[in-house]
């Protein structure tokens, strides 16, 4: 069976890398354990750096012009990727939910805005996936967004999705 998953996750994320972008720099204490967790899950799964494009957006300090950019340069290419991966708000009002809108799988943590009113305001189909301790649904196949509540739920998610 691992050996099947396994393989799964090779073909899915084989052809595409894995668009991963922080709302914060790369010393901030609030995004950055959650890109640790996830990024340690992966290489547990056997994947490096060399899969991953990851941004940092450094929404605390950058102005908002400056950081209306960043992400427009990010969106620039994102038909390059399959999957979005966004910690905290400003990653995923600024590119998540863009990503979505272009058919962009969108997995998101770590957000204060409650995502119910996101997805009122910008019509977007979203789901959550909680764990206590095993993985309880609340979406279906028709919803591309998902909202983890745990740093390695990211890696479970993928796969499932596999």
């Amino acid at each position: 069976m691992r050996v099947i998953i396994g393989l799964i996750l090779f073909i899915v994320f084989s052809f595409s890398k894995i668009l991963i972008v922080n709302s914060y720099d790369e010393k901030d204490q609030c995004g950055v354990p959650q890109l640790n967790g996830f990024l340690y899950e992966m290489y547990n799964a056997n994947y490096n750096l060399q899969d991953f494009d990851i941004y940092f957006l450094n929404a605390r300090v950058t102005p908002k012009k400056e950081l209306l950019k960043k992400a427009q340069n990010i969106l620039k290419n994102i038909n390059k990727y399959k999957y979005v991966i966004t910690f905290d708000d400003a990653a995923f009002k600024l590119v998540g939910i863009p990503a979505s809108k272009a058919g962009k799988i969108v997995i998101f943590s770590g957000m204060n805005y409650p995502y119910e009113k996101y997805k009122k305001k910008y019509k977007l189909k979203l789901g959550v996936l909680t764990f206590n301790p095993l993985p309880v649904m609340f979406f279906n196949n028709k919803m591309k967004n998902y909202r983890l509540t745990n740093d390695s739920q990211k890696f479970i998610l993928l796969k499932k999705m596999g």
